[in-house]
């Protein structure tokens, strides 16, 4: 259960859930029930974007804070800011990600699915007379053969 407080613990529980996605999609039993998944998908796509977009922000906010391993304060700055910057773009790179997944969603909610068709047996599908041509060669009538197809 998501604590709405601490991150940390709530990304972990969202990893662990998108896993479990990836596993139950794998085979979907009703196909119908595609189309709530894909609103979800459609929803977690536009809250990771939200998540992308606070870190940076708060790497910017952070940035006085900043400062290396050996104490450097500029080169802290600076990998803050890249980072921000790096979080930005992947934000803004969702933007394709969710006008794809909400499209399908859309696609997805004006099918109306039906039963499989029955396949009929293999022995009945061979049980079908085709039809068979003959083919007269040009030899002579007294060679006596013609060819077959």
């Amino acid at each position: 259960m998501p604590s709405f407080q601490n991150p940390v613990p709530d990304a972990d529980e969202a990893r662990e859930a998108m896993r479990g996605l990836a596993y139950a999609t794998r085979h979907i039993e009703h196909a119908e029930d595609t189309y709530p998944v894909l609103g979800s998908v459609t929803r977690t796509v536009e809250g990771l974007q939200q998540v992308l977009h606070q870190l940076a922000a708060w790497h910017q906010a952070a940035r006085p804070r900043a400062a290396s391993d050996g104490g450097d304060r500029t080169v802290g700055a600076a990998d803050a800011t890249a980072a921000a910057d790096a979080l930005t773009t992947a934000a803004t790179a969702l933007d394709g990600v969710w006008e794809a997944v909400n499209t399908a969603w859309s696609h997805n909610g004006r099918i109306a699915w039906h039963p499989d068709t029955p396949t009929p047996p293999a022995d009945a599908r061979l049980a079908v007379p085709r039809a068979r041509r003959t083919i007269t060669g040009t030899t002579s009538p007294d060679a006596g053969h013609g060819i077959g197809l």
